[in-house]
């Protein structure tokens, strides 16, 4: 039997700082992942639901899938001032 899998029940690993849901790089040799979008080094685990009212929050364009294609440029100007400090 074929069991049906829901993935919006699957937890979700981001990037604390900037809310990227890409795969984290890996320093070769080490088990230190930092995100290539901001270098953060700090992830969370979560439900989806949960991270899309973080990124909502955050990033003020309303649903995750529902942004336009500008979300890139907004997510690296935040990105770029916190490098920065």
């Amino acid at each position: 039997m074929e069991q049906e899998i829901n993935y919006n029940e699957e937890p979700v690993h981001y990037c604390k700082y900037c809310l990227s849901l890409d795969n984290p790089v890996v320093l070769e040799g080490t088990d230190l992942e930092y995100c290539k979008y901001c270098g953060s080094t700090d992830f969370e685990e979560s439900s989806i639901e949960d991270w899309e009212k973080q990124f909502e929050e955050k990033y003020k364009q309303g649903k995750y899938l529902k942004i336009n294609a500008k979300w890139k440029t907004i997510m690296q100007s935040m990105n770029k001032d916190f490098l920065q400090k």
